[in-house]
């Protein structure tokens, strides 16, 4: 090869070279554009702010919304030329349909050297904001009333239609289908109690297309005075044989005086709230009119002769009873469930009786602050109450010495306090020819 075709060649090279390193160089160059950085939001109902982020390299870019959607508000600088976030301000759904809305983000595309064109580019995010979800309660869940007839309206809130329905004919509820926002109330309307211990009704709201509902539980109090609590303890007196106690009372006196009577202020003014008459003689039942006693707190009876009787029905009615002491009675029957039902109740001691049947399931659903359950030495039979098991306030349990059989509910073996019961003492041991495990 001459000189002349070997720098001919060399001019060749370096030309193809030259090119190579501009085309890689062009290559390099990022494409201009702008896109949001999500595409697809949905946010909750209560939702009312929301950052949105555009990303974008080398053009200038706006945003907008449709004039008519007037729920959302973009706040800020709506155009721009570098990555950017835009403040949106929305107002809170209170219906109970989604909203959609179209967002709208613009640039100029350029055209390149075959296609000297300009042509503008749309990119769009879609925002949807939730209904809120179907709701209705009531304000609270309990209601306490004294025995005058009369109209109390409950708050309500609730975004659909609902149907009222009330247990009982003495309690008759307003409008009976309606649609009730924050604040508004529903008027329940009483007669008046005539009776001198609580009534009790539920008053359910329910809207049956999605099985939702919320209960209110309404207390009306008896018509009912110091007097008629003076009244139950003469009949409790004379039905025991009062003039053999070891510690009789002077019926005469004032009623603050008599032996284990305490009197104490409530809602409705001075009443009896503890009766304290245990290992006392009392010989006999304990009459129905002990429930008149409806604010009664404490009712300890134990040590004393109520051989062969059973416990009256008209004890559930004493609806603020927290400590229950019958041991040590030979107390015949059921136990009844009514006894299970008071939510307030924090000890009930039934040991040493003569008790049969099976212990009340509704036992640690009602009173979820008991934390002494005594039943030991009856005839009970059948299982634990399942739920007790998972109670988390149950300090001291003795059932032994009954006739309960089968496996213990897990509820009480995954218990913490399990160990702390001393199953082995006060639990597992039954009569002869009976087993807990």
């Amino acid at each position: 090869m001459n000189i002349k075709s070997l720098l001919f060649s060399l001019a060749l090279l370096l030309s193809i070279f030259v090119s190579c390193k501009k085309d890689d160089a062009a290559g390099s160059q990022p494409t201009p554009y702008a896109s949001f950085k999500v595409s697809d939001v949905e946010i909750a109902s209560y939702v009312d702010e929301l950052n949105i982020t555009i990303t974008t390299v080398d053009v200038d870019w706006t945003l907008s919304k449709p004039d008519s959607i007037t729920w959302l508000t973009l706040n800020g600088d709506l155009k721009g030329n570098e990555t950017a976030t835009v403040n949106v301000t929305i107002e809170k759904n209170t219906s109970l349909d989604k909203r959609e809305a179209e967002l709208k983000l613009q640039y100029i595309k350029y055209g390149g050297a075959a296609d000297k064109t300009d042509s503008t580019v749309v990119k769009t995010m879609k925002l949807t904001q939730l209904g809120e979800v179907k709701a209705i309660t009531f304000a609270a869940d309990t209601l306490y009333v004294d025995s005058k007839g009369q109209i109390v309206n409950v708050e309500v809130t609730s975004n659909i239609d609902w149907v009222a329905k009330s247990s009982e004919p003495w309690l008759k509820v307003g409008t009976p289908t309606t649609r009730l926002l924050v604040g508004k109330k529903l008027p329940l309307t009483f007669e008046a109690n005539n009776n001198p211990t609580f009534r009790i009704a539920t008053v359910e709201l329910t809207y049956a297309a999605d099985n939702l509902s919320s209960t209110l539980i309404a207390y009306q109090y008896g018509e009912s005075s110091l007097v008629s609590d003076k009244a139950a303890l003469v009949d409790l007196y004379n039905s025991t044989n009062g003039a053999s106690w070891t510690k009789p009372w002077d019926l005469a006196a004032d009623i603050a005086t008599w032996q284990g009577v305490t009197v104490g202020d409530t809602k409705e003014g001075t009443r009896v709230i503890g009766l304290d008459l245990r290992e006392n003689n009392l010989i006999g039942a304990i009459p129905a009119s002990i429930g008149n006693l409806q604010y009664l707190e404490v009712l300890s009876l134990f040590g004393n002769n109520f051989n062969g009787t059973q416990i009256p029905l008209s004890i559930g009615d004493i609806h603020f009873l927290r400590y229950l002491y019958l041991e040590d009675n030979k107390l015949e029957g059921v136990i009844p469930e009514a006894l299970a039902s008071l939510q307030y109740l924090e000890r009930i001691h039934l040991g040493n009786n003569q008790f049969s049947g099976e212990i009340p399931a509704k036992f640690g659903e009602v009173a979820t602050n008991l934390y002494v359950f005594g039943m030991a030495n009856n005839n009970l039979t059948g299982n634990l109450p399942e739920k007790l098991g998972s109670s988390s306030v149950l300090d001291f349990i003795s059932v032994e010495g009954n006739r309960l059989s089968g496996d213990i509910p897990a509820s009480y073996k995954s218990n913490i306090l399990w160990k702390n019961w001393t199953p082995a003492t006060y639990i597992y041991p039954q009569q002869d020819g009976y087993t807990l495990k």
